[in-house]
């Protein structure tokens, strides 16, 4: 699928085979947007939607509020054909999707957020930490995304943030993040599986 990133006036190949023209377009806030046009004249896409996806495993121990699940993990980006979306680019998160495999929810266990940086975060705060801003991280800082609190299915615990819509410029293809519980609670070492969903603008 095409994005925004591609050279105006290019062609390139769909996943059918077909060849698509770029043209130019407005998306509907008014901003500049290549469009991706079919031999047939039909318009193929917009921006190009993205995913990328991190897993974080605490220690099989109590946390308090406000605390470190794990240490930063990378999020890399890549698109429907799985190929990294250009560097640098400006995206926007539009959901998240958070997944843990225990079949309750433990005691004390609420929400949990995502806070985001551009680079592995210099002050390097470990598992288990009382998460701060470090003054060493303002510049590589990006903000927080709120998953939400995770609800037991039955066998699994799940949780989707909807309408995020959290615009972010990329140093390369990836973010770094890092996973903070809410609510203290002893936790099991199980991985808290986070994946994110959004696209190029």
């Amino acid at each position: 699928m095409a994005g925004p990133n591609y050279p105006v006036g290019g062609t390139i190949a769909s996943q059918s085979g077909t060849d698509l023209t770029l043209v130019g377009g407005r998306n509907a806030s008014g901003l500049a947007t290549p469009l991706a046009i079919s031999d047939a004249g039909a318009l193929s896409s917009g921006p190009a939607g993205f995913t990328a996806s991190a897993s974080f495993t605490p220690t099989a121990a109590a946390y308090g509020a406000g605390d470190l699940m794990d240490v930063a993990k990378q999020f890399s980006f890549t698109d429907a054909n799985g190929a990294a979306i250009p560097s640098a680019s400006l995206i926007r998160i539009l959901t998240a999707v958070t997944k843990i495999d225990v079949t309750a929810v433990p005691s004390g266990q609420t929400s949990y957020t995502l806070h985001c940086y551009s680079v592995t975060p210099p002050s390097a705060q470990a598992d288990n930490d009382a998460w701060t801003l470090a003054s060493g991280d303002l510049a590589s800082y990006l903000g927080s995304i709120a998953l939400g609190t995770p609800a037991d299915l039955g066998a699994a615990l799940y949780i989707k943030a909807q309408y995020i819509d959290f615009d972010m410029r990329l140093a390369g293809t990836s973010i770094y993040g890092v996973l903070v519980t809410a609510g203290a609670h002893t936790a099991a070492a199980v991985a808290r599986q986070v994946r994110l969903h959004g696209v190029v603008l």
